[in-house]
C-alpha cells in the first residue's frame, strides 16, 4: 500500500494498533535511545513509537520503528 506522507502512513500505522504514543516527557538523551535499543530487541512486530514531549523540544516530535513495525 502506498501513502502520500508520513502522517497517512502514522494515522495507518495507528488504524493497525501498530503505533505507540507516548506523551509522557521523555529526554532526548537516553530516554529516546533506550526506546530505540528495545525495539530492536523486540524484534519483528515492535510497534512504531510516536514522542510528542521531548524535554528542551518543544516543536519537536519523534517517530522512530517506523519500518520495522
Amino acid at each position: 500500500m502506498a501513502f502520500d506522507d508520513l502522517r497517512s502512513f502514522l494515522q495507518a500505522l495507528d488504524d493497525h494498533g501498530q503505533l505507540l504514543k507516548i506523551s509522557e516527557e521523555m529526554n532526548a538523551e537516553p530516554d529516546l535511545a533506550a526506546a530505540a535499543n528495545a525495539t530492536g530487541r523486540i524484534g519483528d512486530g515492535a510497534p512504531a513509537l510516536w514522542f510528542d514531549n521531548i524535554r528542551g523540544f518543544t516543536d519537536a516530535r519523534v517517530a522512530m520503528n517506523t519500518i520495522g513495525s
